[in-house]
């Protein structure tokens, strides 16, 4: 499901940051410290989420540049038919890659750094239990089974395959052979960011309300 507005991390860190704020009196140097990271982490997610909007949007406007370059004489490629090949210069050629290579970088570092998040969150060592109950499946299944663990049965992806929409963002591990398995999918950078701030969002909050009770 596409996103119709860009998603932003701003109420997480903010209600996170209030939250750390309720409980820093009771809070052991380890738990301070830890959320501490988890801020830090947030503000990372959304300077790449942002990042790689950037890149694609550059990306749809060099390929539009490109769209309008003359093409060499037409080559004939059979009965009746013809190529028409445009030469993009050199320079304009390797911004065009610089934008899919930093796209393809920060969306995998977006799941890296949102399954650390995830792991503060969840770990015995921050040990607060209404935090404890987070979950955002979308980046979990992304990070163990097409990036940190693709040998598993729910994979066998092993190529850097990737895509992108302006609607959905970064998709990794898109292409799938003949036969494999289908059950872990990219849904898209920006969908599933959109899951993991609603998720964020709720625990916050209620981790808040228990705090107020």
């Amino acid at each position: 499901m596409p996103t119709d507005n860009p998603v932003s991390f701003a109420e997480p860190y903010r209600l996170l940051s209030k939250l750390q704020a309720s409980l820093k009196p009771s809070l052991s140097v380890l738990q301070n410290e830890l959320v501490s990271e988890a801020l830090e982490r947030i503000r990372q997610l959304d300077w790449l989420l942002a990042d790689v909007r950037r890149q694609l949007e550059g990306h749809v406007q060099l390929m539009d540049t490109v769209s309008h370059l003359p093409h060499e004489a037409p080559t004939p490629t059979g009965p009746g038919t013809s190529s028409y090949r445009v030469v993009v210069p050199d320079e304009l050629d390797a911004q065009i890659e610089a934008c899919r290579f930093v796209a393809k970088l920060h969306a995998e570092a977006f799941v890296y750094f949102a399954s650390r998040l995830r792991k503060i969150l969840k770990g015995h060592d921050l040990a607060l239990p209404q935090l404890q109950k987070f979950e955002s499946p979308t980046i979990r299944d992304i990070r163990n089974h097409l990036l940190e663990h693709p040998e598993g049965a729910q994979s066998r992806i092993f190529n850097s395959s990737w895509m992108s929409s302006p609607a959905t963002g970064v998709h990794l591990k898109a292409l799938r052979s003949t036969g494999a398995p289908r059950a872990v999918e990219d849904p898209g950078l920006f969908v599933s960011a959109a899951e993991l701030r609603d998720a964020l969002t709720r625990t916050f909050k209620n981790a808040l309300e228990v705090g107020a009770a």
